[in-house]
């Protein structure tokens, strides 16, 4: 059985930079400047070079930091991703599924327990300012992903991803509709993507809370990112596409949102901090507590 997690975790490396070509490529054609394509057939295979060059790349001792943290960190973040990725329906062969939806919301805050161990021992200003954006925004809009899971619970009555696709209920089917378009807002926060990438902020930041990472280490936070921003887009699409996803159609759909998120990094500019909050507490929260109210309350399930 383990030759079938090589062979997955392969699929994770293939995924994640086929994404990051796409995005690079559709990054250079929307600023009128056409690469990258200076390595090997015009640059498709650019992806590999960086990430050898990456793996290869010579690292620098600090004198301020932790070194076991500091090493063990974005290893445990690559697992916790990894772990995430074998609750799905087609790849699980060590977890128990039937309540996978459980372990998605523990590996939820485990991954944010990490960062700020990370931070923490790194000892960086610069880190630090980072995670304080970070954890405000992902902390505030986790909440609205776990009440959206529990719905669901209460929809279906189980805790298994399997759930999505052999209870299907027309009511269910509304319900998706009106709270599809909050998920993907809190995703895209969750996922610190454009214009929610507050721990980016170029006016007082270098760059964010790996700052200090470099080589192998900033390899495994690549990784980490990209493999998050791969996973979310399918259980988006488990979650509110009704599609067998053996169908071509669903694949052509779940391509469509990988393309959506690059799209947005190319025509939004970043969100004010204080404004996302607003939304929440204000907009988001009220909208997912109404709706556990008409369907649980007034028993429409």
């Amino acid at each position: 059985m383990i030759h079938f997690f090589y062979i997955f975790l392969l699929h994770f490396m293939l995924s994640v930079g086929f994404y990051m070509f796409l995005e690079r490529k559709y990054l250079g054609f929307s600023h009128n400047r056409y690469g990258p394509n200076k390595v090997m057939f015009k640059g498709y295979f650019q992806f590999v070079y960086d990430m050898l060059k990456l793996f290869f790349k010579f690292n620098f001792n600090f004198y301020s930091i932790f070194f076991l943290f500091y090493f063990l960190i974005p290893m445990l973040l690559f697992f916790n991703i990894i772990l995430m990725w074998l609750l799905l329906p087609l790849s699980g062969f060590f977890l128990n599924k039937e309540i996978s939806l459980i372990y998605l919301i523990v590996l939820m805050v485990l991954k944010m327990f990490y960062m700020v161990l990370m931070v923490y021992f790194i000892m960086s200003v610069y880190c630090y300012l980072s995670m304080i954006r970070m954890l405000i925004q992902v902390i505030s809009y986790d909440i609205i992903i776990i009440i959206i899971i529990i719905v669901n619970f209460l929809i279906y009555l189980e805790f298994d991803f399997k759930m999505f696709f052999y209870n299907f209920q027309l009511i269910s089917m509304m319900y998706s509709f009106t709270v599809l378009l909050v998920w993907l807002v809190s995703i895209m926060v969750e996922l610190l993507r454009l214009p929610f990438d507050f721990y980016e902020g170029e006016s007082e930041l270098v760059s964010g809370f790996n700052v200090e990472y470099g080589s192998l280490m900033f390899l495994f936070l690549v990784l980490v990112e990209y493999m998050e921003i791969i996973y979310f887009v399918y259980i988006t699409l488990m979650m509110f596409v009704y599609i067998n996803y053996y169908d071509i159609f669903w694949s052509l759909i779940f391509f469509f949102f990988l393309f959506v998120l690059v799209w947005f990094r190319v025509f939004f500019v970043r969100y004010r901090l204080d404004k996302m909050l607003f939304l929440l507490w204000k907009f988001i929260f009220p909208f997912i507590m109404f709706q556990v109210f008409i369907y649980f309350f007034l028993n429409l399930f």
